[in-house]
């Protein structure tokens, strides 16, 4: 699925959703003005189980190229003997001191005896294999053994800064911040968001040249 915005100064305006058929390579024609210089384009599909997102500058040329090699292995916890790992070996990405792969890592673990639950989530930056260390938190009888609900996005942007990190952290903010329960793609603890900052996170995330892999 192909979308086409066009950004103006620090608006983005919805202009046109076009439908590619992979299997015949053709993708729904859709209007293009030269004159203006900031248009903005969304690409999204599917590969191998992964969910992909490439958001960036729309320019007379459309190439799409998925910078991020994926394969069918998922998303898993693993012990070294010393420490608890998450990786997510289907991912690999070409890292680079300016452009480092962010990832959000999530997984629940529960607990009969005594009856407990776990719902964890971590923001860090990912090694060349895709593995993150899942700090100690000290519960004993909540380390992840038998993880469920597990949870992978990754993300990596051209200039990665503060700003944009702190804009993909915050598009996982609960729809319903008052609901008993949250699913996999909510962050249980998060800042609460005024309307105006809701709309610099759409904004930061819509503007912004990145490349978006979930799974």
């Amino acid at each position: 699925q192909l979308n086409i915005r066009l950004g103006n100064g620090d608006y983005s305006y919805p202009w046109y959703q076009a439908e590619f058929d992979p299997a015949s390579n053709d993708t729904t024609p859709f209007p293009f003005v030269s004159s203006e210089a900031n248009w903005l384009y969304s690409a999204s599909g599917n590969s191998f189980n992964w969910h992909f997102t490439i958001n960036g500058v729309l320019t007379d040329a459309l190439d799409v190229l998925l910078p991020i090699s994926l394969t069918d292995a998922p998303a898993d916890i693993d012990f070294d003997g010393e420490r608890y790992l998450f990786s997510a070996p289907g991912i690999t990405v070409a890292l680079t001191e300016d452009a480092p792969r962010i990832q959000r890592s999530f997984y629940s673990q529960a607990n009969l005896s005594p009856i407990s639950a776990l719902s964890h989530t971590i923001y860090s930056i990912a090694n060349s294999s895709g593995e993150v260390v899942i700090p100690d938190l000290q519960l004993d009888n909540l380390i992840p053994l038998t993880p469920t609900d597990i949870a992978v996005a990754v993300v990596q942007n051209e200039a990665m800064n503060a700003a944009f990190t702190t804009s993909f952290m915050r598009s996982y903010q609960p729809r319903n911040p008052n609901a008993a329960e949250f699913s996999a793609n909510e962050d249980a603890v998060s800042l609460l968001l005024t309307p105006a900052a809701q709309v610099e996170q759409r904004k930061a995330m819509q503007m912004s040249n990145y490349t978006l892999v979930t799974r």
